[in-house]
């Protein structure tokens, strides 16, 4: 057995599956717990957990939703290629958090008071158009459908790793457990799933960290290593590399600030103080969780120095095989990350297949069926979580792998929902038409220059000028309302 195999071997060994074996049976139990606490029939209380959450499990949920397997594994390769100046994506995190705060306050308000239950519920109420919540709806639905498929794609690349099951048998596992515990005990189940999953997240990430620097020597020697090594990462980065940040911290922000799932954890704080008490945590989370994950990439420079772009994908498993080599006896530390890493993936996954089957339950089915009884409605969600996974497994397991178009298009669709947002929010004339040909606009941009891409038309870039096609979509979005809405072009007053 070489090396390489020898560390995989190790790290998908018996400390692994231990772990993952307690963890499982942990959310076992806890959704059973929930499930015969819960009210039965109840939409606020399967989706919202009763509008009932307090801090901690608030705090904790909203930070796993947020950083998924994407921030452990993508942001650490980014740091890998570009050095220092990938200290940006702690500002893009906070840029998360600033963006939300134009929203959350006043829909949290909104929410109390009317009895929202997704946000497709915000939409129909402010604009009165059931076709304008209908597209604005759609679009989030295609985007967290997209979502979860790049998250599933990331199970069975990262199960590829272990040799003892195979990658679908590991996606089975992931799966199944996801929607056991959702079924059972839905939003409850979900939100103290992510505070265990947020927490050995946090334990896993810093664990790394601590165990890097220690095998290389001490935090001093690896700095003046990595200088030697590459000393353009102490250069001041070029005006399109900032361009390129900027648009990301835009874009990002503003997407991830109206995804669903976040918008429902909104709706389920028992208070203003908790939801102010949990933005205030999520505030910090950037240097609780992107700051040690951008320098395990930085530093993974010093464990392996010509990784090529693709292959820098894999720098948080090389960083894991030398921290193996250099102290064997810490196989279990590095078995927690493991852990950490399907835990990432399962805190988001179980979020967003929340408030999917929330959208498709309570804004698609029940108004077809609008005296349902409580059994009825029960089973309703339950069979639209299976559709919904079901789904997306399929397309996980038949879509190629290069799937960047599809990130690219998933955050691009959530951006041009957002001046709808803020206008059903801050605007007392909330004209549907202005938003509905903005949005129309931005999408019909959004698709055709992706599709241009793709083809090869004419060269186009996915980011002109230096700023993605979402940031120039969002942009003519703006354009066509400011000008008709300015005109009273198709002026009605929802």
């Amino acid at each position: 057995m070489n090396s390489v195999s020898y560390h995989l071997h190790q790290i998908s060994g018996f400390w692994f599956f231990l772990f993952a074996g307690v963890y499982f049976l942990f959310l076992l139990v806890l959704s059973l717990r929930f499930y015969f606490k819960s009210e039965k029939g109840s939409l606020s209380d399967f989706f919202l957990a009763g509008r009932n959450l307090s801090f901690f499990p608030l705090a904790l949920t909203s930070m796993a939703s947020l950083y998924s397997a994407t921030t452990l594994v993508g942001f650490s390769a980014k740091a890998y290629r570009t050095g220092f100046s990938a200290m940006a994506m702690i500002l893009l995190m906070l840029s998360l958090v600033g963006f939300s705060l134009l929203i959350a306050p006043k829909i949290y308000a909104l929410s109390q008071k009317n009895e929202y239950i997704t946000i497709s519920d915000f939409f129909s109420h402010r604009f009165q158009s059931e076709k304008l919540s209908f597209f604005l709806s759609l679009a989030l639905f295609i985007s967290m459908l997209i979502y979860i498929t790049v998250n599933l794609k990331a199970v069975l690349a990262i199960a590829s790793l272990q040799s003892f099951f195979s990658p679908f048998a590991i996606l089975s596992i992931v799966v199944v457990s996801i929607l056991i515990y959702e079924m059972l005990g839905g939003c409850r189940s979900v939100v103290w799933s992510d505070a265990i999953q947020g927490l050995i997240m946090l334990a896993g990430c810093w664990l790394v960290f601590f165990l890097l620097f220690r095998s290389l020597g001490g935090f001093d020697v690896a700095l003046q290593n990595l200088q030697k090594v590459k000393p353009e990462f102490w250069e001041v980065p070029k005006q399109g590399a900032i361009r390129e940040w900027l648009s990301a911290i835009f874009i990002i922000g503003i997407g991830a600030s109206i995804f669903p799932h976040s918008i429902q954890r909104i709706f389920a704080a028992r208070s203003k103080n908790v939801l102010r008490g949990s933005f205030c945590f999520l505030a910090i989370t950037p240097l609780l969780i992107t700051l040690p994950i951008l320098f395990i990439g930085i530093f993974g420079h010093l464990v392996d120095l010509d990784l090529g772009k693709t292959e820098s994908e894999g720098v948080v498993i090389r960083v894991l095989y030398y921290i193996v080599g250099e102290m064997p006896h810490m196989t279990w530390a590095i078995s927690l990350f493991g852990l950490a890493i399907f835990a990432a993936i399962m805190s988001t996954l179980d979020s967003v297949l929340l408030a999917m089957s929330g959208f498709l339950t309570k804004n698609v089915v029940l108004p077809f069926i609008p005296k349902a009884k409580a059994s009825h409605t029960s089973l309703i969600t339950k069979l639209s979580s299976l559709f919904i996974m079901l789904l997306c497994v399929g397309f996980a397991l038949s879509l190629p792998k290069t799937i960047w178009l599809l990130t690219l298009f998933q955050g691009s669709l959530l951006v041009q929902c957002f001046p709808a947002v803020l206008i059903g929010l801050y605007s007392s004339q909330r004209r549907v038409f202005p938003v509905f040909l903005g949005f129309i606009a931005g999408m019909l941009f959004l698709i055709l220059v992706v599709l241009a891409n793709s083809l090869g038309i004419g060269g186009i870039s996915l980011a002109p000028y230096g700023f993605g096609v979402g940031a120039w979509a969002l942009l003519i979005n703006c354009i066509c309302i400011a000008c008709t809405w300015s005109y009273g072009i198709g002026f009605r007053k929802a």
